[in-house]
């Protein structure tokens, strides 16, 4: 174990660089999107790598954003329907949430996680379908 943070958006480009290949120029003829994650093969090999400043995903309306100890999440089976904030580093299992302690930084990883969100069409927290272009 290293204690470096790694991904599953860091899969593609390990596998990529092991196997010396590259992403795809385009996809059915249109430019593909820069992958977003970074292989984990110095890691692999023993190495560092430097931690990734902040990571967003989301999957199946599952939202989350992840910066230094902080994970801020969006998750569809939550009734309250709001953003919940957890220190990772203090409560890895995630069972106290924060954002009610700390507002202001709700505010900046959600601000954060919408431009990521836009940016790349994805889905906004709460919303069914991509986000509008």
């Amino acid at each position: 174990m290293t204690g470096q943070i790694g991904h599953i958006i860091d899969v593609l480009p390990t596998c990529l660089e092991f196997a010396g290949g590259r992403p795809l120029a385009e996809i059915n003829g249109q430019k593909a999107p820069p992958l977003e994650g970074r292989s984990l093969a110095p890691i692999l090999r023993g190495g560092q790598r430097p931690a990734p400043e902040i990571l967003f995903w989301e999957w199946s309306g599952n939202c989350a954003v992840r910066r230094g100890q902080w994970k801020l999440v969006w998750d569809t089976l939550n009734k309250a329907k709001k953003w919940q904030l957890y220190d990772i580093e203090a409560d890895r299992t995630e069972l106290n949430d924060e954002a009610a302690q700390n507002p202001a930084l709700v505010k900046e990883l959600s601000a954060a996680y919408e431009r990521w969100a836009r940016d790349l069409g994805r889905r906004l927290p709460g919303q069914k379908g991509k986000a509008e272009e």
